[in-house]
């Protein structure tokens, strides 16, 4: 069975490269995949999402079984989408737009899965994209450069606990801030990165 799992997303794979080639299909893709998050995030503000153990101050798990089935299935999208995205001939203002919003949908949804792994994917993302901005508007954006820096650094900083440093509970009460507090204390506990 795992051999044809395998065969079969080598197929979807092969496939997806061939219709990617007709930019029509691209566009309205990315529409659909757009939307897989935006129904989402709708469900969500609508209350008819669930919640890990039905708390709802909890893990919030939407039409998933579990909350890292929906960090990971947001996540994935928004990832398609950002692919879809650098492919498409036209970067309208409105896509560009969209682009950001499923950012800003999937990073809230990611929060509220209270996922940690999908956290720190969209925080390297972030970096990464905020770099790659910059690389490719150097000539436009000079003085940007060292703000982008600064706020990388700054959440770097943040991330590998320098908010107790000086003393700044940004997350304190959340279920999201346990969870990152659970997670660093691992990696700095007696197993260190094994942990």
């Amino acid at each position: 069975m795992p051999v044809a799992y395998f065969v079969f997303n080598f197929l979807v794979v092969i496939t997806f490269r061939e219709l990617a080639k007709n930019k029509r299909f691209l566009t309205n893709f990315s529409v659909a995949t757009f939307l897989c998050i935006a129904v989402q995030f709708v469900i969500y503000f609508l209350g008819l999402g669930r919640w890990m153990d039905g708390v709802e101050d909890g893990r919030y798990m939407g039409t998933f079984n579990d909350p890292n089935q929906l960090g990971f299935f947001v996540m994935s999208r928004f990832f398609i989408l950002y692919i879809g995205y650098n492919h498409l001939e036209k970067q309208t203002k409105l896509v560009k737009f969209g682009l950001f919003a499923a950012f800003v949908m999937t990073g809230f949804l990611v929060v509220q899965a209270a996922t940690t792994g999908m956290l720190l994917g969209l925080g390297v993302f972030l970096g990464c994209w905020g770099v790659e901005f910059v690389i490719a508007n150097f000539h436009k954006a000079k003085f940007f450069f060292p703000l982008v820096l600064v706020v990388i650094f700054a959440f770097a900083f943040l991330a590998f606990g320098g908010g107790k440093l000086l003393n700044l509970d940004i997350l304190e009460g959340s279920f999201i801030g346990q969870r990152l507090e659970e997670k660093l204390n691992k990696v700095s506990g007696e197993n260190g990165f094994y942990g």
